[in-house]
């Protein structure tokens, strides 16, 4: 992770709100293990280190701050780990799925990134939402026949499950901007209507509509959603887990422990010294 190289192998500047792109697991195996990483031959990787540079495998990407699906982090979202696992496992779906997580292109056996037919979004609006208690029922609905991301929204929870019908206009997304821990999206609804944003449900995120603050629904399985009125919508999103005012007071209470303890260890050697005595 610490490596020793040129200065050509260091980050590049790059656009991380670009649609992501994915490589098939055999595909990212074949190249990563098979033209690069040898197991009997490291010098294979470090005669072709510019190639492997810029081959976007994971976690590569990140030296240039292109997004992408894959993750080679053994300590992944369960939610995301599901939503992978169920564009691996059911291909006829695949660019339906990957589409509704904002990839628009997935790499080839040569490693070239081939761009799907559907363009992607990070964030779009939704008009019609359908409910589910079960994680295996709303994945059936992601796969079922016909189903756009466009027309229907799958959240998890109790309630019903309204039908499709045809596309409407409900606005536009006018901005995302992404800062340290907090992303704020504005967004002009015409109508009521669903936020959806094609980032990782994950627990500690909360949100706020105009200042209000909203409740953060998971979407698509793995995704984020927020219900929005009629007009100009701020919605701000921001990472503040729980665990986080604890942590740090338990952290000031154990260095105001610490600092008792090195005075008490202190004292002795100090009267010591005070009476002329060699500690």
């Amino acid at each position: 992770l610490n490596v020793t190289t040129t200065a050509a192998f260091d980050p590049q500047p790059g656009d991380p709100s670009a649609p992501r792109a994915y490589w098939q697991p055999e595909i990212q195996d074949e190249v990563q293990f098979g033209e690069y990483f040898l197991f009997d031959d490291y010098r294979v990787a470090v005669e072709r280190w510019s190639e492997a540079r810029q081959s976007q495998l994971p976690n590569l990407n990140l030296l240039d701050g292109r997004p992408l699906l894959n993750n080679f982090d053994p300590l992944r979202p369960g939610y995301f780990v599901q939503y992978t696992a169920l564009v691996e496992d059911n291909p006829d779906d695949a660019n339906t799925l990957l589409n509704a997580a904002h990839v628009d292109a997935v790499f080839d056996e040569q490693g070239i990134a081939q761009s799907l037919p559907d363009d992607s979004e990070r964030a779009w609006l939704v008009e019609v939402a359908c409910w589910h208690a079960r994680d295996f029922e709303a994945s059936a609905a992601l796969l079922a026949a016909g189903w756009d991301r466009r027309l229907q929204v799958q959240l998890s929870g109790e309630g019903t499950c309204e039908d499709r019908d045809a596309a409407r206009s409900l606005g536009s997304i006018r901005a995302i901007e992404d800062h340290p821990n907090e992303t704020i999206i504005t967004v002009n609804s015409e109508a009521t209507a669903w936020l959806v944003i094609a980032d990782t449900y994950y627990p500690g995120w909360r949100a706020e509509v105009n200042g209000a603050p909203t409740t953060i629904q998971r979407a698509n399985l793995a995704f984020r959603a927020v219900q929005l009125q009629a007009g100009e919508n701020v919605v701000r999103m921001v990472y503040e887990p729980a665990w986080l005012l604890p942590g740090a007071f338990i952290s000031l209470l154990s260095l105001f422990g610490l600092l008792i303890l090195f005075r008490i260890k202190d004292a002795p050697l100090n009267r010591s010294r005070s009476k002329g005595e060699v500690p």
